[in-house]
């Protein structure tokens, strides 16, 4: 009986784990949650989330423009400065080495790993931006013993980051290479860890990478200097609505000769640089996408249909730049017995639009439906309609 018990609370915590890294770009869950999840799991208690807001201790009132990029590629917000930092990382070079999470897991199985689409996803992000922005990109799943010949390495791959290769990494730097850490990368070459709670620790990092203190956070991320790198961002400019509920990786404490780029709305370092010997390091929390679809016209034809009428609803749509993409449209309306009906709309390539048919429905009825759209990544928008039939 003791050992059911047992296996049932592995389950539940195997299963709220796996919740945390539904969308990736996820950040690694601190000790102080991993207490909170366990709570959670014996007391059925449906909220928590990341350590409170600390201060960062990095001016950023006089922070320059630190790099010299022409353009804004099109890309998200989050993208663009994801792009800019490596740039600005290494020192206008342009051979990269992106170390992929996608080929990591293939290679290196984890339980705790986002879906393969998912991951697909994000090297597809990362790739992408640093194409844009003028890289010749070579992916690995793990990082070399040798980094020579590349102008920067943009690590992705948690599991591949651990205190025995630090070493490479800080030499790598301080001989002048430039370094993009992503999510919670900089903690697993402070702490050994394969699974999802790697603690806080980032002291043994600290003097090249810029903080001393691995965290959470969620909500709105903005930038805080205007034309960081160079670009057009601006501060005060959203990077996303990261919504509460996923632990998104963060860091504090940032040394003072740190520069903080962007911070969530705590307080928390969202984005970051840091120079080390003759390198350079830069850090970002996320660059998942978080905006959702957007539903730009909804039309029903007829638009005064007869009780002899099947009526038509044709559903136009459109995503912000460098989404997830593979939309799924749901319609649900109610009939003349108040009964819901859930399905799926049809995609008409020809016309750019998604189709539904409402059957023919008894005169005096107020039909009331809604749309939904999802992306690839969970984003979605929902937006309500009703017609009359005569």
């Amino acid at each position: 009986m003791k050992k059911a018990i047992l296996a049932i609370l592995l389950i539940l915590v195997a299963s709220i784990a796996a919740a945390y890294v539904s969308k990736g770009n996820f950040g690694l869950v601190t000790d102080k949650e991993e207490s909170a999840l366990q709570s959670r799991v014996f007391r059925q208690n449906t909220q928590y989330g990341g350590l409170g807001s600390s201060s960062s201790t990095a001016s950023v009132a006089g922070a320059q423009s630190t790099g010299n990029s022409s353009r804004d590629p099109a890309l998200s917000p989050s993208l663009t400065l994801l792009g800019a930092g490596a740039q600005w990382a290494a020192s206008n070079g342009t051979d990269a080495l992106y170390i992929d999470f996608y080929v990591n897991v293939i290679a290196n199985p984890n339980q705790y790993a986002p879906s393969l689409s998912i991951l697909q996803q994000q090297r597809a992000d990362v790739s992408t931006t640093l194409e844009q922005y003028g890289f010749n990109v070579t992916f690995a799943g793990d990082i070399p013993s040798s980094l020579s010949g590349y102008d920067v390495v943009v690590i992705d791959a948690y599991w591949a980051c651990e205190p025995a290769n630090e070493p490479i990494i800080r030499d790598y730097i301080s001989g002048g290479g430039g370094v993009v850490l992503i999510a919670a990368v900089p903690v697993l070459f402070s702490t050994y860890c394969k699974d999802m709670w790697p603690g806080n620790d980032l002291s043994a990092v600290q003097d090249w990478f810029g903080a001393s203190v691995y965290t959470n956070a969620w909500g709105p991320a903005v930038v805080t200097i205007n034309n960081p790198f160079g670009t057009t961002l601006s501060a005060g400019e959203s990077l996303g609505p990261y919504n509460q509920g996923t632990s998104y990786a963060a860091v504090t404490e940032p040394l003072n000769d740190s520069t903080i780029i962007a911070q969530w709305q705590t307080g928390e370092v969202f984005s970051m640089t840091h120079e080390y010997g003759n390198g350079r390091v830069y850090y970002q929390a996320s660059y998942s996408d978080v905006l959702p679809p957007e539903i730009t016209a909804i039309d029903t034809s007829p638009s005064q249909p007869t009780s002899n009428d099947t009526v038509r609803v044709d559903v136009s749509t459109n995503q912000p730049q460098n989404a997830s993409g593979s939309l799924t449209v749901q319609f649900n309306y109610t009939d003349s017995f108040g009964q819901l009906w859930n399905t799926k709309m049809t995609y008409d390539e020809t016309n750019n639009i998604w189709e539904v048919i409402v059957p023919q429905q008894p005169a005096g009825t107020n039909v009331q439906f809604s749309v939904t759209v999802r992306d690839n990544n969970g984003n979605q928008a929902t937006m309500e309609g009703n017609y009359t039939v005569s």
